[in-house]
């Protein structure tokens, strides 16, 4: 469906725009996007509105096809999905948040904390639910993909087809 394939195309790049941000602090200190948020935080939460269209086309989708374990497994999966971005979107967004909190209140030139890097503790905090939060998304989104494969293509390789008549 569209708004599956929509959701996917949103879910996927989310994870790959908090992951860099989380592993290098913006500096940009003069000017600049100082107070604009991050693609991140946004894209994560487009992610996040998307996902219920996706799981209601693919209930639907349920529906039509027979019923298998593989189906099942996939669409229960696939329920899931929203808790994992719900968590990838807060996370990038409490990231953003720790982020401008920090270099608002860091005196001009300075680092904005004491902890390792220079960072406050809160953003290490923060950076390490992030990274939980991109691995968490990432694995889930692989797992509904290769269950939603299999549940189309297992067994397609062992089909025998008919010539179509000919006798060839």
């Amino acid at each position: 469906s569209i708004s599956g394939r929509a959701t996917v195309v949103i879910v996927r790049p989310s994870p790959s725009l908090i992951g860099p941000v989380t592993l290098r602090r913006h500096n940009q200190r003069n000017g600049g996007n100082r107070n604009r948020a991050s693609p991140a935080p946004i894209t994560a939460t487009i992610a996040l509105i998307m996902v219920p269209f996706a799981t209601q086309s693919g209930e639907a989708l349920e529906k039509r096809v027979a019923e298998s374990a593989a189906v099942e497994e996939h669409a229960e999966l696939g329920d899931s999905l929203v808790f994992f971005v719900l968590f990838l979107a807060l996370a990038a967004w409490a990231l953003w948040f720790v982020d401008r909190r920090s270099r608002a209140t860091a005196p001009d030139g300075a680092s904005g904390g004491g902890a390792a890097g220079g960072r406050p503790p809160a953003m290490l905090a923060v950076m390490v639910l992030c990274v939980i939060a991109v691995l968490a998304t990432t694995v889930q989104v692989v797992r509904i993909g290769h269950s939603g494969a299999s549940s189309v293509w297992d067994g397609v390789g062992q089909q025998v087809v008919s010539s179509g008549g000919d006798g060839d």
